[in-house]
């Protein structure tokens, strides 16, 4: 007689369901090395599962810190003092894998090869949000020898099986019989790994947390537009923070005046990163700047252009120049990528080299990157309209708005859920972020390859080229 089985699918946890922030537990070690004053730890803590393993019998946490103890490197208090500190330390790095949480299904199965207890694995998927009920196998090896897939298809119908190691949780699952989807996306993207190999390895983190965290399902628009705007545009905006803060210090000045629209995040961005130094969000466009340039000048001033870097993030100069020649109001302006080959360029560019009234300030030119596209401001917009007019009302100004914006709604609403999570992703590693972009001697390699591999992106600059994006002032 046949018997009935539930049809379930199985996952593997760590780094399938759950990824660690800090990307490896040798480098969760060496954090627990630092913060709990141990040296040597990371070393022993990985010796002494390595020497248990190899007798093949099971084991666990506890029986790694037993034979800490037991080898000398300490005594029973402090193996239960790491041993607590290493349990808190998995939840302090513990961030879900999105896409693969919200395939779980109710009474699925989680199957790990793991030696912290299952109670901690279980509470570490409750902590990152998992509100399925799953069943929960754990055993040292059980996945990599095989040995659990015979239990678990006794019991079971396992459509598929979907795990990031190739041999226990593909190899050995297809050897049963098991469909098995081979996940790797836990893994450090290129630009993840060229932020780490170019000493930005907080940074590296917050964009690998950033794509886990994506909340929309491939192949949709919203999908994409998430993940290209922290893939590319998260850690160019870091850059530029630190990049328009050293021509500021440069030039001697107190305060950025960052220019909307496309400063926007850049601005929140700099608020969390540098909680403490001044900065205003300046309300600009070309028409603003030209239809009355002496009442532009006057908001300026009332928001402390006299000792402020005016800040933009793609610009030609040319309004900027325009503007001091027609106000005779000498001006600082910095932007992150200078467009010198615009097809249009209505003046002479030499001009703004020549410090006068407006001292011009860049980090890129558009014909140094190696790619180079408008994309940029597609990520970068706010989420209103352009600005037609400021007003001068009362003690105060106004700015006035295009009634509509030219990308859809739910573009522009993908964007502020995607800046959301950049902000409340960074606020609790700011200082660390802040530190390694502080440390980088010359930002200007780093800004060309981010503007060129965000530039290269055809699903961005179709939606570019759509919206009609055109070089700002």
């Amino acid at each position: 007689m046949t018997r009935l089985r539930t049809t379930v699918q199985s996952f593997d946890l760590f780094d399938t369901l759950i990824a660690r922030a800090c990307i490896t537990p040798a480098n969760l070690f060496a954090e627990l090395e630092t913060t709990q004053a141990m040296p040597g730890f990371a070393r022993q803590r990985m010796e002494a599962e390595q020497r248990l393993a190899a007798t093949g019998q099971p084991f666990g946490l506890d029986t790694i810190y037993a034979a800490l103890r037991d080898s000398g490197f300490c005594d029973a208090a402090t193996a239960q003092r790491l041993y607590t500190a290493e349990i808190e330390a998995e939840f302090d790095n513990a961030i879900p894998i999105a896409h693969n949480m919200a395939a779980v299904r109710d009474h699925d199965l989680v199957v790990s090869d793991m030696y912290l207890p299952a109670s901690t694995l279980r509470g570490l998927l409750q902590h990152v949000g998992l509100r399925r009920h799953v069943h929960l196998f754990v055993s040292n090896a059980g996945k990599h020898t095989g040995t659990i897939w015979p239990q678990l298809t006794d019991q079971w119908l396992l459509l598929h099986h979907t795990g990031d190691n190739a041999h226990a949780d593909v190899a050995q699952a297809q050897r049963f019989g098991i469909a098995a989807r081979h996940y790797t996306g836990a893994n450090p993207s290129p630009t993840e790994q060229f932020l780490q190999t170019n000493g930005l390895a907080h940074t590296a983190r917050l964009v690998r947390r950033l794509r886990l965290a994506n909340p929309f399902q491939p192949p949709s628009v919203e999908a994409e537009l998430w993940e290209h705007f922290v893939q590319f545009n998260v850690p160019l905006l870091c850059l530029a923070t630190q990049a328009a803060r050293r021509q500021r210090d440069t030039l001697g000045l107190a305060n950025i005046l960052f220019l909307a629209r496309d400063c926007h995040f850049l601005s929140e961005l700099f608020l969390t990163l540098h909680p403490n130094e001044p900065f205003e969000l300046i309300q600009a466009s070309r028409n603003a700047l030209a239809q009355d340039p002496a009442a532009f000048a006057r908001y300026l001033q009332a928001n402390g252009q006299a000792d402020g870097l005016v800040c933009d993030l793609v610009s030609t100069g040319h309004s900027w120049l325009r503007h001091t020649q027609t106000t005779g109001l000498p001006l600082a302006f910095f932007t992150l990528v200078y467009i010198d080959n615009y097809q249009y360029q209505p003046f002479d560019t030499t001009q703004l080299l020549r410090d006068g009234l407006l001292r011009f300030r860049f980090a890129v030119r558009s014909s140094e990157v190696n790619t180079w596209s408008l994309a940029i401001e597609l990520l970068n917009t706010a989420p209103h309209g352009s600005t037609m007019a400021i007003k001068a009302v009362a003690n105060t100004f106004i700015p006035a708005f295009e009634p509509r914006h030219e990308l859809p709604p739910s573009f522009l609403t993908t964007l502020q859920l995607a800046q959301a999570a950049t902000v409340q992703c960074l606020r609790p590693q700011r200082a660390r972020v802040a530190q390694e972009l502080a440390a980088i001697s010359d930002l200007t390699p780093l800004i060309s390859a981010m503007v060129s591999a965000l530039s290269g992106t055809d699903w961005l600059n179709r939606f570019a080229s759509a919206a009609i994006c055109l070089p700002t002032t």
